[in-house]
């Protein structure tokens, strides 16, 4: 099976620091609050890591399971990451568990799918990509 990719550009998304608060500004009149360490109203962006890797994982397994022609209804995506305990400080790794509504009927094909998904999946393909860091 041949993937073909368009070229396509992410953002600009906007962080603004203010009184210990990062404020993301993810499309206009949207924002969202970022918090280190985390605080009752504001997720960490260590936590915004894992839920764009598992987003992209749900997206990703759908896609695949549509070009595998499978009915797998509502998929669900659990993830979690540990800290690297040894510098520079990073995420180690993540660990994704993934529930099927309907679940294929052989581990072969359930495996499969799995490979499809996660090789598709821009955000946790993207993890050891190259940050360009310049002045305004």
């Amino acid at each position: 099976m041949a993937l073909r990719l368009k070229p396509k550009t992410y953002g600009p998304l906007a962080a603004r620091l203010e009184a210990g608060r990062v404020t993301v500004e993810t499309a206009p009149a949207q924002s969202v609050t970022i918090a280190s360490p985390p605080v009752e109203d504001a997720a960490s962006p260590v936590d915004f890591l894992v839920a764009a890797v598992a987003s992209c994982l749900a997206i990703s397994l759908a896609a695949a399971a549509q070009g595998m022609k499978l009915d797998v209804g509502h998929i669900a995506v659990s993830a979690k990451a540990e800290r690297a305990l040894d510098l520079p400080s990073r995420v180690a790794g993540i660990e994704a568990v993934v529930t099927f509504e309907r679940k294929p009927q052989d581990e072969e094909t359930a495996r499969q799918l799995l490979r499809r998904g996660k090789e598709m999946c821009t955000v946790s393909n993207s993890l050891n990509a190259p940050v360009a860091l310049s002045l305004a």
